[in-house]
């Protein structure tokens, strides 16, 4: 799956869209979550 998202990042920066990756102990509110994901809100305290 990483491998994957690294393709789709460079074909989206080549398009000229921004790609970050953030890397946080604490989400926020989970929504969602799989085994490659997760979709959250983040806390108010949260960068």
């Amino acid at each position: 799956m990483i491998r994957r998202f690294w393709n789709l990042a460079g074909v989206l920066k080549e398009l000229d869209y921004e790609v970050r990756i953030l890397k946080t102990a604490r989400p926020g509110y989970v929504l969602y979550e799989d085994d490659d994901q997760v979709g959250a809100i983040p806390f108010r305290d949260t960068f």
